[in-house]
Formats: structure tokens, C-alpha cells, sequence
């Protein structure tokens, strides 16, 4: 009788030892999941310091200058073309309609 005692004994063990190991398996699959996306984090903001450091060292001194005064022109553009284009204080009323400038 200790023998059927003792082969039950040793099943649920071992039914105890296949969920265990189960559920081990799938925490270290969410574990690397969680630690993938924490890398892919960090790697997006170091591409980002690194483009924000790539601009600032070109943003300094002569180059910098005259690519700034670029940019602030090229922006002021932009935001006129957006405004001619795109709102209704943008549009001249003529005698034959409603002009639109840049089009």
C-alpha cells in the first residue's frame, strides 16, 4: 500500500513541478519582453541626444549663424504660405470673388 501511496505522492510532485517550471517560463518570457521595450526605449533617446547634440555643435559659431538666419526666414515663409493659404484672413476679396494669394 506505501507503494501506491508513494506513486501518488511522486504524480502530484511532478504535476506541482510542470506548472511551477510553467510558470517560471512564462515570467522570464514577460521579463524579456519588458526588457526589450526598455531597451528600445533607451535607444530611442540616445538617437535623440545624439541629434540634438549633432545640431547644437552645428549650430555653434559662423555655420550655425547663417544656417539660424536660414531657418528663422524659411519658418516666417511657412507660416505666411499657412496663413495665405489656409485661413479666411488670408483670402482678398476682389471684384470678381474671393482671391487666393500663392495659388
Amino acid at each position: 500500500m506505501s507503494s501506491v501511496t508513494s506513486a501518488i505522492e511522486n504524480l502530484f510532485h511532478s504535476i506541482w513541478q510542470i506548472l511551477s517550471g510553467l510558470v517560471g517560463s512564462f515570467a522570464a518570457v514577460g521579463q524579456s519582453i519588458f526588457a526589450l521595450a526598455q531597451n528600445l526605449i533607451q535607444a530611442v533617446f540616445a538617437i535623440v541626444t545624439s541629434l540634438v547634440t549633432a545640431i547644437t555643435d552645428l549650430m555653434s559659431g559662423l555655420v550655425g549663424f547663417v544656417l539660424g538666419n536660414i531657418f528663422i526666414i524659411l519658418a516666417i515663409g511657412a507660416g505666411y504660405w499657412f496663413w495665405a493659404t489656409q485661413t479666411a484672413s488670408g483670402k482678398r476679396k476682389t471684384a470678381g470673388g474671393t482671391k487666393t494669394p500663392l495659388k
